[in-house]
């Protein structure tokens, strides 16, 4: 239950942007998060969209640091339901699609940076990608305001048998940050992707806030990854 009090991912994801955790605005570190991805990768190009609405946030954090401007290239059905709670992909797949929407009067021939807040199956993105493809986006760049996610969680903030899509690539070989982005990139067929590190994640918690987030789900350094989803069992 303590995990769960400061799960990173409630932060990220699940949280409204009104709470709060330990005195901590949810808002505030989404949007602390997006301002340290831009120092960390920034992008060229022409805007900033958030897949709403746990990526907006960092997403307008990202274009106050980057000045790229943020507009609300893709938006949602205000009646649609979270996704991550239905485990049969073709149901989420069809709700994804219900619930999403791309503009292509904003994006048509843009470089658009796409931030959501973090990839877990990757249906969610896949969904937002292929819609600002046929919108007629020129170039796409996703920028994730979390550390990879690596391990399932033991506290069950996602299901007990949740597909995370980086893990796959783990398990083929791939042990560092660099290699399952550019594994990642390839499969979204896209023109580059990057997460926050874990270093930038947790500087965005201790900034102004004493707080130590659970991070068990994450990819550590390369030694750690190989036990610590052992040795935190």
């Amino acid at each position: 239950m303590k995990n769960q009090e400061s799960c990173m991912f409630r932060m990220i994801y699940s949280l409204r942007p009104d709470k709060q955790i330990f005195e901590m605005p949810v808002s505030f570190f989404r949007n602390s998060v997006g301002q340290q991805l831009a120092k960390e990768y920034p992008a060229n190009a022409d805007m900033v969209i958030g897949i709403p609405e746990s990526g907006v946030y960092s997403a307008l954090g990202y274009s106050d640091e980057s000045k790229i401007p943020f507009q609300f290239g893709i938006i949602k059905d205000e009646y649609s339901r979270r996704t991550l709670i239905y485990e049969n992909p073709k149901i989420r797949s069809e709700i994804l699609r219900e619930k999403l929407t791309a503009i292509p009067d904003i994006v048509r021939g843009k470089r658009i940076v796409v931030m959501d807040e973090t990839i877990a199956s990757g249906k969610t993105l896949a969904v937002a990608v292929n819609m600002l493809k046929n919108a007629g986006a020129k170039e796409i760049h996703v920028r994730i305001p979390s550390p990879i996610m690596l391990f399932n969680c033991r506290d069950n903030i996602l299901e007990k048998d949740a597909e995370l899509i980086a893990a796959k690539y783990f398990a083929k070989g791939a042990f560092n940050k660099e290699e399952i982005e550019e594994e990642l990139k390839k499969y979204f067929e896209i023109d580059s992707l990057k997460f926050l590190s874990l270093d930038g994640f947790l500087k965005c918690f201790n900034y102004k806030y004493n707080i130590s987030p659970c991070t068990e789900c994450l990819m550590k350094d390369n030694k750690n990854n190989l036990f610590s989803k052992n040795e935190n069992n």
